[in-house]
């Protein structure tokens, strides 16, 4: 019989509680896997053989999101060749600058921002205006 659901046994403290919880997760986890490779579900688990296909490639470059899969040597020497690495794009750490400069650059963005708003806003009401203009030349020229 295969426990899908295990209840805690008494447990001493926070540690032990965690413990016998990891445990239980473990071996329900090995019984099922075991099931699935056709053994009994009470074997114990054969050892992970290293493989080493398939294998995750990167984009290098900033910006480029991706992965590709390769599934032997050739496969990752042709990836390799156009430009895919092994190792995903590292990006370079910010450098976080004094809190008073960092203030002065986001206020900087903010005003940039605000203003870039108004102009907008005023463009709106122009267009607004324009094509209220528009529809009442048209209402007049359909009464004549």
């Amino acid at each position: 019989m295969l426990q899908v659901f295990g209840g805690m046994a008494q447990a001493g403290g926070f540690k032990q509680s965690m413990k016998e919880h990891r445990d239980h997760w473990k071996k329900q986890g090995d019984q099922i896997n075991n099931i699935a490779d056709g053994l009994d579900k009470d074997d114990p688990r054969p050892a992970y053989d290293h493989q080493q296909f398939p294998k995750m490639l990167y984009k290098p470059f900033r910006g480029e999101k991706g992965e590709k899969v390769v599934m032997n040597e050739t496969e990752m020497a042709v990836a390799i060749e156009d430009g895919w690495t092994v190792e995903p794009y590292e990006f370079p750490a910010v450098a976080i600058l004094d809190p008073a400069t960092e203030k002065k650059a986001l206020m900087d963005q903010v005003s940039a921002q605000s203003a870039m708003i108004t102009q907008q806003n005023d463009l709106m009401q122009k267009m607004a205006a324009r094509l209220e203009a528009l529809e009442k030349g048209d209402k007049k020229k359909s009464k004549d």
